[in-house]
């Protein structure tokens, strides 16, 4: 990697927006678009060190997802300015003036993208699964045969050719309205693209690579770097690289042959977009509301104190995040969270990062729990060496053979090293499984002759964040189930509501419908609110032990609450999410009262409650029990009016955090696989109560969701999901949706008593 003084430094911070930049693009004469969730669009100039919002545009009703220019044309000599929306239109603006001269309507969810093609027309992609093109103010194409959100489309270089980017994981070639290929390879969401040629493209996707593609469907190379979603890329002006931004608080500079050059940290954590400007200077959107532009070029960058506030502010943002160990990206760690879930064998180690440190625990068959080893030191420099890796001297260099009929890999260690430090850097760098840390630490261990390596003394479990007793949501002290419909696994009774219960009595000889939605609704108030007021009293600024009474009364779907109560309640939620976890799940409970779920789920509050709790907790990235009380939160707020309305508007979003928390990388705990089974069971009901339009999202979420499942409660909800579809559907739609895969794995779901009786069913209806 090259030294990043020799690369892009700060060149301007762009004040203005009020909500996180969402898009970002280059006007003709070289200044700057940018879209934000504050509704308007801002046009900047960029010839001086001081750089103004020359122009703002309003319109929009709701967030604005993205930004483009028109060039001038007849009807328009000045061009315009087009802006997409979460309110489903495009905008179109006077760039001078900034009066809105038209909207173009005809997407049916959020405009998430825009492109110019070269004859003039507007190219768009939605999260209603389709492209669009205008010509002028008429659609005239639509581009239709994706089956979640298009993130993304281009026009390729020099060419008629169309190139869309779809949450299906799919990418498609257009020529006119026809699909000439369909090109598959990412494992998740495709967020981006850029044109190379035209012939050759460019994709990033939330499963953090680049690929680079051919029109006939070739993979050219798979490009690695970033440790999370990759949301933009751009190709440089003088195509000598290319840029992307990324959910790991990153922007990478990359040459033409996919060598990663420089990263770029900031002291946010999503980069949601970047661009080139004709000079070479790349510019940003970031979600702390900032547009920054950077330069190579020493005349264009900030001043020596602006770019020393820059790394001060870089740094210390990273700090609260941790800094790697070695190798080892420290901040990709699990959190303490992660021994609530058992071993799967005795001897099993994992990395946890517990504070300012990395400890390794071991699993104890014959004890039940985690054992903690100790620290993970990072790596020492050597005394001296034996062997010679990469330029460098080592005390082994042992080979690994991690594949069959695959070349082994080398793995340098020296004696002053940690082994599952040594492990981790070795796994990261070969891109390989978590699963094989044990197993690499092991051979190391044996290998170097350290095998005197002893676990410490048996400790308590103690809290993931506190030092203090554990504290698991919707747990149950009990040993043993207290209904005849146990919850299976806090032995507490079930997940599901009053009326549900009752409705899985009346319908359990007829798995093709279930009509009223599951709540989660066990919960020790008291153990929640002894959580509540220990995390308060060691904030800042703690409220009054009578205040934190209060808003845990709300629990009571009965109780009468005041708008003092409630508002204390969402400021509650302004939390850090590493501690927000009991407030989500005191939440979870207040929703089934009626007044409470009015407020959050309705009204100013409502939209922060989406955007800045519900956006920032379900994700993978936040800690294992924030995520999974968020998901509680999804699936009870759907069980009274306002809160079933706010959860149908925002399905597409909630649908696809689900998703992306059921990756098989990410291994989920059993708990957090029911949540996530029960959120799209209770989107399935709200199809059956009306809402149609749910069907085309949900029911093939369900058909890609049900495989990554391991829990047998959370399959047998995935799939009375997919039932409650075929039971207002034609079946048809489920055996052309289905294929071989998903009939073994039906065939095997007939063998558990848990799913047989849907399994018997859903497996009928294949040809």
């Amino acid at each position: 990697m090259t030294d990043p003084a020799a690369g892009y430094r700060l060149s301007n911070v762009l004040l203005g927006h009020t909500g996180d930049v969402r898009g970002v693009a280059v006007t003709l004469d070289g200044s700057l678009l940018s879209a934000s969730r504050d509704k308007t669009a801002k046009l900047w100039t960029l010839d001086s060190f001081h750089p103004m919002a020359a122009r703002t545009y309003k319109g929009h009703t709701n967030y604005v997802s993205c930004v483009c220019a028109m060039p001038p044309n007849e009807a328009y000599p000045e061009g315009l300015v087009l802006s997409g929306s979460n309110d489903h239109t495009i905008c179109a603006f006077h760039p001078v003036t900034e009066d809105l001269l038209f909207k173009l309507e005809g997407h049916t969810n959020v405009v998430c993208c825009m492109n110019v093609t070269s004859d003039g027309r507007l190219i768009s992609a939605s999260w209603d699964s389709t492209a669009r093109v205008w010509t002028g103010q008429t659609e005239s194409l639509k581009l239709e045969g994706h089956t979640a959100s298009v993130w993304s489309v281009i026009e390729l270089p020099d060419s008629k050719l169309l190139v869309t980017a779809s949450a299906d994981k799919s990418i498609k070639v257009w020529e006119g309205s026809t699909c000439q290929q369909t090109l598959n390879g990412h494992e998740d969401c495709v967020r981006g693209l850029a044109g190379v040629s035209p012939n050759e493209f460019l994709s990033c996707a939330n499963d953090a690579t680049v690929r680079m593609w051919t029109v006939n469907g070739d993979c050219l190379g798979v490009f690695y770097g970033h440790s999370n979603f990759i949301y933009s890329i751009v190709l440089l002006p003088d195509k000598s690289g290319f840029v992307t931004s990324a959910e790991d608080s990153s922007v990478r500079v990359w040459n033409s042959d996919g060598e990663c050059q420089q990263v770029i940290q900031f002291q946010c954590q999503s980069i949601w977009a970047v661009t080139a400007l004709p000079n070479g200077d790349v510019a940003t959107g970031c979600s702390d509301s900032v547009v920054r532009v950077f330069s190579k070029d020493p005349a264009r960058q900030a001043d020596s104190d602006e770019l020393a506030k820059f790394d001060e502010e870089v740094a210390n943002f990273g700090k609260s995040k941790n800094d790697d160990l070695g190798e080892i990206k420290v901040n990709d760690l699990p959190t303490m969270a992660a021994l609530l879930a058992p071993g799967s064998r005795d001897g099993q180690t994992k990395l946890i990062r517990e504070g300012g440190e990395v400890i390794c625990y071991s699993w104890s068959a014959e004890q039940n729990q985690w054992i903690k080893i100790g620290p993970v030191v990072g790596a020492k420099k050597p005394t001296e060496g034996r062997s010679m890796f990469e330029g460098q001297e080592y005390d082994f260099v042992f080979s690994v053979d991690v594949e069959e009929g695959k070349p082994p890999l080398n793995l340098p260690f020296n004696k002053t090293d940690d082994p599952y430090t040594a492990a981790q850097a070795f796994i990261h760098k070969h891109n390989l499984s978590q699963y094989y840390l044990d197993t690499i630490a092991t051979f190391i261990i044996k290998n170097a002759g350290m095998e005197n390596l002893a676990p410490a003394p048996q400790g308590t479990f103690i809290d993931p964040f506190t030092g203090g007793n554990r504290y698991v949501p919707n747990s149950s002290t009990a040993t043993g189930p207290t209904s005849a419909n146990p919850d299976p696994f806090t032995g507490g009774s079930s997940y599901t509501s009053a009326a549900a219960k009752k409705e899985v009595a009346d319908t359990a000889a007829a798995p093709t419908s279930q009509v009223q939605y599951h709540l989660f609704e066990q919960g020790k108030v008291e153990v929640i609110a002894n959580k509540i007021l220990e995390f308060n009293q060691a904030s800042a600024v703690p409220y009054n032990d009578e205040k934190i009474n209060k808003v845990v009364a709300l629990h009571n779907p009965t109780v009468s609450a005041d708008e003092d109560s409630i508002r204390s309640l969402q400021l509650l939620l302004t939390w850090d999410k590493e501690k927000l976890f009991p407030v989500l799940d005191l939440l979870r409970l207040a929703l089934r009262n009626k007044a409470v779920n009015d407020s959050i789920c309705s009204g100013p509050f409502a939209e922060i409650f989406i955007e800045n709790v519900l956006r920032s907790c379900l994700t993978n990235q936040a800690p294992e029990l924030t995520r999974l009380t968020a998901l509680r939160v999804v699936t009870n707020m759907v069980g009274l009016p306002a809160g079933e309305k706010l959860a149908q508007d925002n399905a597409e979003f909630l649908l696809n955090c689900a998703t992306q928390l059921t990756l098989p990388k990410d291994n989920p705990n059993p708990r957090q696989q029911v949540a996530v089974a029960t959120v799209l069971f209770n989107f399935s009901v709200a199809y059956l109560r009306g809402q149609a339009d749910l069907q085309k999202i949900v029911f093939p979420l369900a058909l890609t969701i049900l495989p990554r499942l391991s829990d047998m409660e959370a399959k047998n909800r995935m799939l009375r999901t997919i039932s409650n579809f075929l039971s207002k559907s034609n079946p048809a739609m489920f055996s052309q949706a289905a294929d071989k895969k998903l009939a073994d794995e039906l065939a095997i779901l007939i063998a558990e008593p848990k799913t047989s009786e849907v399994a018997s069913h859903l497996l009928s209806i294949l040809p």
